[in-house]
């Protein structure tokens, strides 16, 4: 897995999580707790003992551009 962060704005981000396996390397898929990675960013930046506030995560298409929700009700439908 590969965790890319773009800033976007201020207490904004880009989190782009990249899956490096495919099936050649017999790899398994696997899931990523989104928590815990907004969590371990948040205490890099800040102190160990700090809460970790409100946060909204919005899933995107592979170019950030647009939801998912909306990028699948416009896709065709054959």
């Amino acid at each position: 897995m590969k965790i890319v962060t773009i800033p976007l704005a201020y207490s904004k981000i880009l989190l782009r999580i990249e899956n490096l396996g495919d099936i050649f390397d017999g790899a398994s898929s696997k899931q990523v707790n989104l928590t815990m990675v907004v969590e371990g960013m948040w205490k890099s930046a800040h102190s160990l003992d700090s809460e970790v506030g409100s946060y909204t995560l919005i899933e995107t298409s592979v170019t950030g551009t647009i939801p998912m929700a909306e990028m699948q009700s416009r896709r065709l439908k054959w």
